[in-house]
């Protein structure tokens, strides 16, 4: 079996994963300062997880975005393709980063569901 992960294509590896964290980071930079206040504050269900959780849980998805940027990033980047799975992986994390704002941030609950 071919490995994945060879010379340069380690440095491809970091990079993606960086940038999904880099994104992650921006996102509890809106979610931090709500969490004791107005989330806190919110009726949830009761099989809401508890609230340490929330921290493992986003960068380990984080991670496996990057790693999904990466696999992307070590095909022909050339091939169209290629190029529509890079502007659609942007545009999720993109979202990603703003459904943390709406919700959060401007506490709207209802601009995130369609987030």
């Amino acid at each position: 079996m071919i490995s994945l992960v060879k010379g340069e294509n380690v440095i491809k590896l970091i990079i993606s994963i960086s940038i999904c964290q880099f994104a992650g980071v921006i996102g509890s930079i809106f979610t931090s300062p709500s969490i004791p206040m107005w989330y806190a504050t919110l009726q949830k269900p009761f099989f809401n997880p508890p609230n340490w959780i929330f921290a493992p849980v986003w960068i380990l998805l984080f991670t496996l975005m990057g790693i999904s940027l990466y696999l992307i990033l070590i095909e022909n980047v050339h091939d169209k393709a290629v190029k529509i799975g890079l502007v659609i992986f942007s545009f999720q994390l993109i979202l990603n980063i703003s459904w943390s704002f709406l919700f959060f941030n401007l506490q709207n609950i209802l601009f995130a569901l369609f987030d």
